[in-house]
C-alpha cells in the first residue's frame, strides 16, 4: 500500500515558480531631498511576504532615476561604490526581473545627473506641487520568506572579485 506524502512548496521546488504567482503591489512617494547623492539619499526597503518569482519596478518620478539593489547601503556600502544596482529611468519606465528574493532596496538618484555619485535634488518639490514616486509589483510563490537565503557576494555587495576586477 502506497503512502501519500504531500511535498510542501520549497525554495528549490520548481513547481512553485511554474504556476501563476500571487500578486503583491506596493509603492511610495519619494521624499524631496536636496544636496544628496546616491550614497546619502533615502533608502526604501520592500519586504515581501513570501519569496518572489518576478518583480516589476515602475518609476513615476519625472526627474529622479531609481537604483534597485539587494543589500542595504548602511551595512554594504560597496553595493553603491561597486555599482551593484539596476537603474530604473524616470518618466514612467518599468523594469521587470525574474528573480527570487524576499526583500529589495530602492534609492532615488539626483535629478539630471549622469554621474550617479554627483550631488543634487531627488524627488519632486511638494511646495511646487510635484509628487513623484514608484511602485513595485511582484508575483509571489508559496515559499515562506524565512526559507530564502541572504543575497550576497559578487554582483550584490562585493566591490572586488577574487580575480581583482570590479
Amino acid at each position: 500500500m502506497a503512502i501519500y506524502s504531500p511535498r510542501a512548496s520549497g525554495l528549490g521546488n520548481s513547481a512553485a515558480y511554474q504556476v501563476a504567482g500571487k500578486p503583491y503591489l506596493t509603492g511610495s512617494l519619494l521624499t524631496f531631498e536636496n544636496g544628496v547623492n546616491l550614497s546619502t539619499s533615502n533608502e526604501y526597503k520592500v519586504t515581501f511576504p513570501t519569496v518572489t518569482k518576478r518583480v516589476t519596478i515602475s518609476n513615476y518620478a519625472t526627474g529622479s532615476n531609481l537604483a534597485v539593489y539587494f543589500s542595504p547601503k548602511a551595512t554594504s556600502p560597496s553595493t553603491i561604490t561597486g555599482t551593484h544596482y539596476r537603474i530604473v529611468d524616470s518618466g514612467g519606465t518599468s523594469v521587470t526581473m525574474n528573480i527570487k528574493c524576499s526583500e529589495l532596496y530602492i534609492s532615488p538618484l539626483p535629478t539630471g545627473k549622469v554621474d550617479y555619485f554627483s550631488f543634487g535634488q531627488v524627488g519632486g518639490d511638494p511646495t511646487q506641487g510635484h509628487f513623484e514616486g514608484f511602485n513595485v509589483f511582484a508575483e509571489l510563490t508559496g515559499v515562506p520568506s524565512a526559507e530564502m537565503y541572504e543575497l550576497t557576494g559578487s554582483g550584490i555587495n562585493v566591490s572586488t572579485y577574487t580575480d581583482g576586477q570590479n
